[in-house]
């Protein structure tokens, strides 16, 4: 269970880092 809760928080950072960096962009 804690692999995959740590595994889904992994994916939330990812997630979230990819959304910063196209806004970013978005603003250069």
């Amino acid at each position: 269970a804690s692999r995959l809760t740590s595994g889904v928080y992994i994916y939330r950072l990812t997630g979230n880092n990819v959304v910063m960096t196209k806004k970013m962009m978005l603003n250069k």
